[in-house]
């Protein structure tokens, strides 16, 4: 049995976002997949135990751990999950670019995610690895309970899960779409406390600031079903949770990238998370809209754990032969 190590950023786990549940998903995974994961932390074995690491997110603080890392696995994966809005600095793409060098294999979830990385660094086309992104399986159900609302009093809503943090964006769109007729719930963990309090300082007082939902219960799930909008519009991309709104069957409003459009193509509405009379415009809009025709959930599927990670799951097999 493969023995994985799954690691990253010494503080990735102050707070959980998408980048820390999708290492969850992936760990559990792996060991759907007759492997032996684990995540990094006090309780792992000596690192030259493993037969491969799995390393989310370089950071130019990460030389010493990545090359650690090199010195003690057989093969050596990179999950880089990074989204450059700017330009990157020439010290961070000397850094990144020699910590690269040290990896077997690098793995990339779409098309955009790809493009966007290789505007700035150099990767072999034999060291890329490309798989899609992982929603829980419970999403491939549909949810029948309507038990969010009835716990939280609420009609209609729009609906924002997610870290609450100045990159997604949340205060734009609470100064853009204050003065409509319906809240936003917004459900996630607190990165930037000071911007969290702006944000609720602004916001009317129909808004929900919810804790962080437990990944794929019945509630986040019911949240999704009966939202009026599911909307994220980030200045960097969509996460997880936009593959399980799709699932879920919600109608969307997300940021216009090029990650968005090769994701969800026309069953999304798209809009500039930097313009707040587009966001007010687009999402009043899609409040009128009838939507005779349901999202076909159907072909989200492929984004379902643990099948998403199948060409992920080949290498690993096969590099350590």
């Amino acid at each position: 049995m493969r023995n994985i190590i799954l690691t990253t950023y010494d503080t990735a786990f102050f707070h959980h976002g998408g980048g820390e549940r999708e290492m969850f998903l992936l760990c559990d995974a792996l060991n759907a997949s007759n492997m032996q994961a684990e995540m990094y932390g006090p309780n792992s074995k000596p690192i030259d135990s493993y037969d491969a690491a799995i390393h989310f997110s370089l950071t130019p603080e990460s030389s010493h751990f990545v090359a650690t890392l090199r010195e003690n696995v057989s093969a050596l994966y990179l999950w880089q999950n990074v989204w450059f809005v700017e330009e990157p600095s020439e010290s961070y793409i000397n850094n990144i670019s020699e910590q690269l060098r040290k990896f077997d294999y690098i793995i990339f979830k779409s098309d955009a995610e790809e493009n966007n990385f290789l505007q700035y660094f150099t990767v072999p086309e034999n060291k890329i690895i490309r798989v899609v992104t992982g929603g829980d399986l419970s999403f491939g159900i549909q949810e029948d309970s309507d038990i969010f609302r009835d716990v939280h009093n609420l009609d209609e809503y729009l609906f924002w899960p997610g870290i609450i943090e100045p990159q997604k964006n949340q205060l734009t769109a609470i100064n853009a779409l204050k003065n409509l007729d319906i809240p936003i719930v917004f459900a996630g963990d607190i990165r930037d406390r000071g911007y969290y309090d702006l944000c609720k300082s602004v916001a009317p007082k129909s808004y929900l600031f919810l804790n962080e939902m437990p990944p794929a219960s019945q509630l986040l799930r019911s949240a999704m079903c009966y939202c009026k909008l599911y909307i994220e519009i980030p200045t960097d991309f969509p996460g997880i949770s936009a593959f399980e709104a799709a699932l879920s069957g919600c109608h969307m409003v997300l940021n216009d990238c090029e990650w968005s459009r090769s994701h969800f193509s026309d069953d999304a509405v798209y809009v500039n998370p930097f313009s707040e009379d587009e966001i007010l415009s687009t999402v009043t809009n899609a409040l009128l809209c009838d939507y005779d025709d349901p999202i076909n959930t159907k072909k989200y599927r492929q984004y379902l754990s643990p099948n998403a990670y199948n060409e992920l799951v080949v290498s690993l097999n096969s590099s350590l032969v």
